[in-house]
């Protein structure tokens, strides 16, 4: 069970009664499943709740909205007509650089923003923050907070805080995955979710563009130091050439963990605008949020992203540099206590 205190999210929640739910720009699986239990749950408390994205949703994510789909707003949140809430809610996210164009907003809207993240880094956004960096993702957290409530789910709330989890945790493969997390997931299969088809969803499902994808990011593959970093890159060129969207790159990186002396992973991906998007995945042993922070981005110890300027290969020999240096580092250390 989580120590986290729920009584001041409780209180926003329970006085709501129309309510905004978003979150980071790309959103991946933690912020939608999120996103989507925490409506499914409020509406089962008679409360109005609706989503709104800051960027497209992820076709693979679709299945966690059958009923109706987000409304998405790419530009000037404030241009939009958005009266009627008296709540906003924020997950998986608490910073201000991933809450763009909607960050204006919160700002000037006068309305109390309840923030759910779990993330390490955090802006003091919200007028009301649950925060838990010891959470392995905020689907866990909106568990929680539905158990300390307390309310019972639907099948429908379960199945999108379930998909949360799993996705934040690899299914169930990463570090994170401790005893709290079993712990809500067997209460969310309690509630009617139904692994097999989360399963599905999520990982069976790939377009032919992701696979041809896929076969480009493996191309790119090079190692470092030592074999214990690998690196992919992709360029606009192989989007363009195998049809894939940004939102495809989700979970590739992974791919390069799968070699046996692969201790960190990087995969640079070169966006319309030009800039290099990095996420950085680790094992073990090293912190890539503290690598991604010397960049300006943040994230977790064993996965984290950053945005540079300029090309891949001046990115790629930065981003070396900064782990390879990690690495003596850490040698430095361990040799230091040997004596």
């Amino acid at each position: 069970m989580s120590s986290i205190d729920f009584s001041e999210a409780l209180d926003c929640l329970k006085k709501a009664q129309s309510v905004l739910i978003s979150c980071h720009v790309r959103p991946d699986g933690d912020s939608l499943g999120s996103a989507a239990g925490m409506a499914q749950m409020l509406a089962g408390q008679g409360k109005s709740a609706e989503i709104i994205l800051p960027s497209e949703l992820p076709d693979r994510y679709a299945f966690l909205f059958e009923q109706e789909q987000p409304r998405v707003i790419e530009d000037d949140w404030r241009r939009a007509q958005l009266a009627g809430f008296d709540t906003v809610v924020i997950v998986d996210t608490s910073v201000r650089a991933q809450l763009e164009p909607q960050f204006e907003f919160l700002k000037s809207c006068n309305l109390p923003v309840l923030v759910i993240d779990h993330h390490l880094e955090s802006e003091n956004i919200g007028t009301v923050e649950l925060l838990d960096r010891s959470a392995s993702a905020v689907g866990l957290m909106v568990a929680e907070l539905a158990e300390a409530w307390p309310v019972e789910l639907s099948a429908a709330a379960a199945k999108a805080l379930f998909t949360a989890i799993a996705s934040d945790t690899g299914w169930f493969r990463f570090p994170n995955a401790d005893s709290r997390t079993y712990h809500q997931a067997w209460r969310l299969l309690q509630a009617g979710v139904r692994p097999t088809e989360v399963y599905s969803s999520l990982y069976m499902r790939a377009s032919v563009a992701k696979v041809r994808l896929m076969g480009r990011a493996l191309d790119s593959l090079e190692l470092f130091c030592e074999g214990r970093l690998a690196c992919m890159s992709l360029l606009k060129e192989d989007f363009r050439q195998t049809q894939a969207v940004h939102a495809e790159t989700e979970g590739l990186i992974n791919e390069s963990l799968r070699i046996g002396s692969v201790i960190a992973a990087v995969m640079l991906t070169e966006d319309e605008n030009g800039s290099i998007r990095v996420n950085f995945r680790s094992k073990r042993q090293i912190n890539v949020a503290r690598i991604a922070e010397r960049f300006g981005g943040g994230g977790h110890k064993l996965a984290a992203g950053a945005q540079l300027a300029g090309g891949i290969a001046q990115a790629k020999e930065k981003i070396v540099s900064a782990i390879r240096e990690e690495f003596s580092r850490r040698a430095k250390s361990a040799d230091d206590s040997d004596t």
